[in-house]
Formats: structure tokens, C-alpha cells, sequence
């Protein structure tokens, strides 16, 4: 029978942060870390809806008013999103669930189905 380390060390050992962190640090990291990704994400979509004004106002030609999109195309490609974001929580499912083999193939599927995403864009 083997014996664990975290066995033999009281519980407020195990909990205590490392030394010369402060107590709740971690917690304050995580947190800043959010928002910074939050704010870069912001950033992002800023700048890509920033560039798209730029260009339809600057643009001499643009589509129609009445033109149409093609929306059966466009269905299909948000269908073939969907499915693999499906797919990739089935992975993650399986990861909780510690099978390596299922976690292969979900990703495997993920990886297909993006990339027919890809090569219908």
C-alpha cells in the first residue's frame, strides 16, 4: 500500500498559499487576468467593426439594399459551427471522465469539422 505525501500534512498546510505569496493573491490574479482578456476582446471587436466602417463608407460601389445573401450556405456553415462545438464539449466531457481514447476521437472530430468550416468559408 502506498502513502501520499498530502496524507501526512495537517490540512491548513495544504491550503496555505506558497511562501511570500499573499493570501488571496491568486484569487486577485485570476480576476485581473478575466479582465484583461475582457478588455483585449473589447479591443478586438472594436477594431474589426472600426475597419468595416472605415471601409463601407469609403467604399464608391456596395451591394444592393435588396440583394440577398446566400442563406443557404450560410446556414449550413453555422450548422457545421455548431457541431463542432458540440463535438469539442464532448471532448472536454471526456477529459472529466479521464478517457483518453474518447478524448482522441471527439478531437479528431473537432478538428475535421473545422476544417470543413474552413474550406466552406
Amino acid at each position: 500500500m502506498t502513502t501520499h505525501a498530502a496524507d501526512a500534512m495537517p490540512a491548513q498546510a495544504i491550503m496555505a498559499p506558497p511562501e511570500g505569496v499573499e493570501p488571496g493573491a491568486e484569487v486577485y490574479h485570476q480576476k485581473l487576468g478575466m479582465w484583461v482578456f475582457l478588455l483585449s476582446e473589447i479591443m478586438f471587436f472594436t477594431a474589426l467593426i472600426g475597419a468595416y466602417l472605415i471601409l463601407r463608407f469609403s467604399a464608391v460601389e456596395w451591394m444592393a439594399p435588396g440583394e440577398e445573401l446566400n442563406v443557404p450556405v450560410t446556414a449550413t456553415n453555422t450548422f457545421i459551427l455548431i457541431c463542432s462545438s458540440v463535438t469539442m464539449v464532448k471532448a472536454y466531457a471526456a477529459i472529466a471522465d479521464g478517457n483518453q481514447r474518447a478524448l482522441r476521437w471527439w478531437l479528431v472530430a473537432t478538428v475535421l469539422i473545422g476544417a470543413t468550416f474552413v474550406g466552406i468559408q
